[in-house]
């Protein structure tokens, strides 16, 4: 009499593959076409190709995954007026923030070069000769 159970005599090759086995093929292929639409963009716009590790390529991309395959792309007026104003709104508002503080840098000039040693955030302190005679020790 033989075994009861099917799979006793089964060779490995018969098995059913993973699911992730079953869809690294899909997935490869999705890839594989997202890399080559980047790439022609990128070869379009003369775009140098170290700028794929820039972390604003990361989040286009994540934005437009989020979003769904049927979101329009900018048009060149929004990238030329939109996306300048609020970049320009963006600096304006790190400038402000970074000229109200007052940071002392400290550095030692020597013949080998200058060297940073380091930085004071001293916007919550008066600013006399006391304060700086402390910071310098």
């Amino acid at each position: 009499m033989g075994p009861t159970n099917p799979t006793t005599y089964r060779s490995p090759s018969t098995k059913q593959s993973s699911m992730a086995k079953g869809l690294s093929g899909k997935m490869g292929y999705a890839r594989n076409r997202l890399v080559r639409a980047i790439g022609k963009f990128f070869f379009d716009g003369a775009i140098a190709p170290n700028k794929a590790t820039s972390p604003y390529l990361k989040n286009m991309l994540g934005a437009a995954a989020k979003h769904g395959s049927g979101i329009k792309p900018p048009t060149p007026y929004e990238i030329g007026h939109y996306c300048v104003e609020e970049e320009f709104k963006e600096t304006v508002d790190w400038v402000n923030t970074i000229i109200r503080r007052s940071l002392f840098n400290f550095l030692v000039s020597s013949t080998l070069g200058t060297v940073f040693i380091r930085s004071v955030d001293a916007t919550k302190y008066i600013k006399d000769a006391m304060y700086l005679n402390k910071l310098n020790r």
